[in-house]
């Protein structure tokens, strides 16, 4: 049995391991039997390494509130259900500014957290991914409104815009030693299980939970002492690949291709014109870093805006978006929306084919969508639905004729087809008398095809027959 100064060791490093948490406590709607419902409703909470709620410079504690209701219901192992509980690791941070333009469904600022190797119920069946943080809502006439209505989301914490900017700066001010690490989602009763839980001593957060939960350290102390020793190794906390820092010559040039991947308005066409004049610096940076570095899509997506090597960067950000990424931590929410992006941009230069194959690859994504993931999938396809007809109809009837290039045993045809329907259905409140206009716009094109316009009748048909009739949205107040 280990000595008690190694104990103490063990837990002065962890219960003062000086990094901040999140603390996110969720009044689910699903409880166990004999307890009553909750609404869904989130707080969010941001505290030291002591578990202290970290003031602002106004005095003010950086205490928020939020939505964790997924559009398919309080099961929260069902995709796109009510947010899973667990713990998660902080990764990195979009947007943030009342300026920012991440998209209609994540409006101003969006907080990523890596849920590959954490604990809870992310982990399945059915595996659960890519839960953030984020502010916007793609039904609502603002979505970057500072105050918006928080809609459902697909499986992610709703935050107000205005909220999650303010938690967005307070984790810029963090300094080094005191960074944000683990940021811990459930009800009460399920965060005090997993702290009350000894069987997870062992695993790197579960001391920091007890901390940020507020349980003393004199008792836990006095646990450990009482189950004796802890194996070697256990006060060492493992880096993930977020901590491995890539060497990067030019920060400056990094900094703007993230501002123009992850931005829409006009911070990211601010980076853009700023990138213009160094297209040679980005090719050197591209070639330098290492072929996994998550900045790798971004700078490919830049480029390819850019018009240099387009054919081959485009498959870089196209492996992304699907599976496993080659990109280390790389999110697949924001390769798709690289993608809508560029699907845009190929359509604006009148390379049509190029925009079809691309909006053909976001479809191939959707069956294994959750999360952030099948938000910005929803968006992209209804605005695509609407804005470039027959770009999307185009690259939708390969999966009526079975002639998808990519068709998989475990994704269909039919799947996929379904999936898509279901994804509108939830963000875009595409109605029968929409499609409809969007049928006749198409009949009035000079190169609307005969077969097109078939596959626009299938389309109509299955996706009301899977609507049932229904509102495809509806707030959630």
């Amino acid at each position: 049995m280990k000595s008690r100064p190694h104990l103490a060791n063990y837990l002065t490093l962890q219960n003062a391991h000086g990094h901040s948490t999140i603390v996110i406590r969720i009044n689910p709607r699903r409880q166990p039997r004999g307890v009553r419902a909750g609404d869904g409703s989130a707080v969010i909470s941001l505290l030291d390494g002591a578990g202290n709620l970290i003031a602002s410079f106004r005095g003010s504690a950086p205490r928020f509130n939020g939505r964790a209701i997924g559009v398919r219901g309080p099961a929260r192992n069902v995709t796109n259900g009510d947010t899973p509980f667990g713990v998660y690791r902080y990764t990195f941070i979009g947007g943030g500014s009342p300026n920012s333009r991440l998209g209609t469904g994540y409006g101003t600022g969006k907080i990523y957290v890596d849920d590959r190797r954490m604990y809870g119920e992310m982990i399945g069946p059915p595996r659960r991914a890519l839960i953030r943080l984020h502010g916007g809502g793609s039904g609502l006439r603002n979505p970057y409104a500072l105050n918006q209505a928080l809609l459902a989301t697909l499986g992610c914490v709703r935050m107000r815009n205005g909220d999650v900017n303010a938690l967005i700066r307070f984790i810029k001010q963090l300094p080094p030693d005191r960074s944000l690490r683990f940021i811990f989602m459930g009800s009460d009763r399920y965060l005090h299980g997993l702290a009350r839980d000894v069987r997870l001593r062992r695993q790197p957060w579960w001391l920091i939970l007890r901390t940020s939960l507020g349980i003393s350290e004199r008792r836990t102390r006095r646990l450990l002492e009482r189950l004796g020793s802890l194996p070697d190794g256990d006060e060492r906390m493992e880096p993930d690949d977020n901590d491995r820092a890539a060497p990067v010559a030019d920060s400056e040039l990094s900094d703007l291709v993230k501002q123009f991947s992850e931005d829409e308005g006009a911070l990211g066409q601010d980076a853009l014109n700023r990138l213009r004049p160094r297209v040679d610096a980005l090719l050197r940076l591209q070639r330098d870093l290492p072929s996994d570095d998550p900045l790798q899509p971004r700078i490919s997506f830049a480029l390819c805006y850019l018009g240099r090597d387009c054919e081959d960067n485009m498959r870089v950000i196209e492996s992304a978006v699907g599976g496993d990424s080659p990109y280390r931590g790389f999110p697949a929410d924001l390769a798709a929306q690289m993608l809508s992006r560029l699907i845009d941009r190929k359509a604006a230069e009148g390379r049509e084919q190029e925009a079809t194959t691309l909006m053909g690859k976001l479809f191939e994504a959707a069956p294994a969508a959750d999360g952030a993931l099948s938000e910005g999938l929803g968006v992209a396809f209804t605005d695509k639905l609407r804005r470039r007809t027959d770009i999307f109809f185009t690259a939708f009837k390969p999966f009526f004729a079975g002639q998808s290039p990519e068709s998989r045993a475990d994704r269909p045809p039919s799947t996929v087809r379904s999936r898509v329907y279901n994804l509108i259905g939830s963000v875009g409140r595409v109605t029968a008398k929409d499609l409809a206009t969007i049928r006749r716009r198409s009949e009035s094109r000079l190169d609307s095809s005969e077969d097109l316009e078939e596959t626009i009748d299938a389309f109509t048909r299955e996706y009301l027959e899977q609507r049932g009739g229904r509102n495809p949205r509806r707030r959630v107040r």
